[in-house]
């Protein structure tokens, strides 16, 4: 009886306290909402299961407001609120309406001189349930110190904010931190250098432990850096092989350790803390236009084939190619000439290849869409084995699709959202549309799902 009533003593409490740390660590998870450039693991993998979907330009739209601004960056949630980048023309280009029209007709031809125009750039904070602006936040007032492509903005880095501060990258024109109310903590100025043809920048920044990570690739002078993320400081830089790449950093967080993984024409793994190279592919190929992704076991990478005729800076063709590269690789992992595996590398599909838009991996599959032709292949993500063998779904695809519920989502440029059911084969399950053109990714939390399209800023919940 004694032993019975100690027992309840003990076991009682224990039951309260693992209730109260479940209800934490829930709140927590919840609370961390969609924090940075494809969400919480960077997979663009949501959890939830009350998301929408279907929606159209009015079923299920909870909201929309005229978009914050001009850029590509995807808007990220913490709690209650929606923090978006984006730049205003505060002094317009005095160039005549002639000279715009003549300008849209070169479109084959890529202007590497920096515009005559004021921008503002801006941090904006939304309330997630109305759309509202709680605050708006002018990082900095002037003009730009670089060109870009006319598809691309001064605005096409995701910031990335751990609760206690939000991180925008602006690319050449610099790093700010503001805390959760907007008052600004630091700013960095890391230089500008010059991209290829003029075409500007997109790569976000990722944070872990106490740094920001940031990637700098371009026509002069690349790099790696980490900022100690409390006030902006250097706490280590490494120089880059590479020229200009476009991809996103991607924090692989694996079974063996967590790897900060940089794209270009080598596929470089970094230590975080200190910057050491842990492992480095060669696939022979060109640019980095998208970001990897990976699970516990491996991660998927690609980069584009080397043009044949120019290319800029890229040489002749060949190369890239689609690698799944083992958790616990090392050193030089490059495979040798006609190798298609190796202790480091489970499979490699030549011809496959992600460009614009990240791929995902769901429910053992990764599937990649095609930037120009609206199409979706798949891999079986173990084997490297088609699945879906290049279905048209729309038009060109640059936003990175996202996955919930046992569904995958394909967002193209037109405002068709294709839904994909997981198979043995391609199935389509629904088409959503809204009338507006869409580039940058999409961000989820709370029942919300969050679309940003040139001309509005969308929230869709059922």
């Amino acid at each position: 009886m004694k032993r019975d009533n100690l027992l309840g003593r003990i076991t009682l409490p224990f039951i309260a306290f693992l209730m109260i740390v479940s209800v934490f660590l829930t709140s927590e998870l919840l609370a961390s909402g969609w924090p940075q450039f494809r969400g919480p693991q960077g997979d663009g993998i949501s959890q939830e299961t009350n998301l929408p979907d279907s929606w159209d330009s009015e079923k299920n739209i909870q909201w929309k407001i005229p978009a914050p601004g001009s850029g590509w960056a995807a808007p990220i949630i913490w709690e209650d609120k929606i923090y978006v980048a984006g730049v205003v023309e505060d002094q317009p280009s005095p160039l005549s309406e002639e000279d715009e029209e003549e300008e849209e007709d070169e479109e084959d031809e890529d202007d590497e001189t920096p515009p005559d125009t004021v921008f503002r750039w801006e941090l904006h904070c939304l309330d997630l349930a109305t759309g509202k602006n709680i605050w708006t936040k002018v990082c900095h007032k002037g003009k730009s110190r670089i060109s870009k492509h006319r598809d691309n903005t001064f605005a096409s880095e995701t910031p990335v904010t751990d609760g206690k501060h939000i991180y925008v990258y602006f690319g050449m024109r610099g790093v700010y931190c503001y805390d959760m109310k907007g008052n600004k903590v630091w700013e960095k100025d890391l230089g500008s250098f010059e991209m290829m043809n003029g075409w500007g920048t997109s790569s976000s920044p990722v944070l872990h432990g106490d740094h920001l990570f940031v990637q700098v690739d371009n026509e002069e002078k690349s790099f790696l850096v980490a900022l100690n993320k409390k006030d902006g400081k250097e706490a280590w830089r490494v120089d880059r092989d590479e020229r200009s790449n476009w991809g996103s950093l991607f924090l692989w967080k694996n079974k063996k350790q967590t790897e900060v993984i940089a794209s270009g024409k080598k596929i470089i793994s970094y230590e975080p803390t200190s910057g050491k190279i842990l492992w480095e592919l060669d696939m022979k190929g060109g640019r980095a236009s998208a970001t990897p992704v990976g699970d516990e076991d491996h991660l998927f990478v690609s980069n584009e084939k080397r043009r044949r005729r120019g290319g800029g800076n890229r040489g002749g063709g060949g190369g890239g190619g689609l690698f799944a590269v083992k958790a616990g690789a090392s050193g030089n992992i490059t495979l040798k000439e006609g190798e298609t595996k190796s202790d480091a590398i489970s499979w490699v599909q030549p011809d496959a290849a992600f460009k614009a838009a990240s791929p995902i991996v769901y429910q053992g599959q990764i599937y990649i869409l095609d930037r120009r032709g609206g199409f979706l292949t798949s891999f079986d993500a173990k084997t490297g084995k088609p699945v879906i063998e290049k279905k048209r779904l729309g038009s060109a695809f640059w936003s990175s699709p996202w996955a919930y519920n046992g569904k995958v989502f394909c967002l193209d440029e037109a405002g068709d959202t294709h839904v994909i059911k997981p198979d043995k084969e391609f199935n389509k399950v629904a088409t959503n549309s809204i009338e507006d053109r869409f580039w940058a990714t999409s961000a989820m939390s709370q029942g919300a799902l969050v679309l940003r399209g040139v001309d509005y800023l969308y929230c869709i919940k059922q």
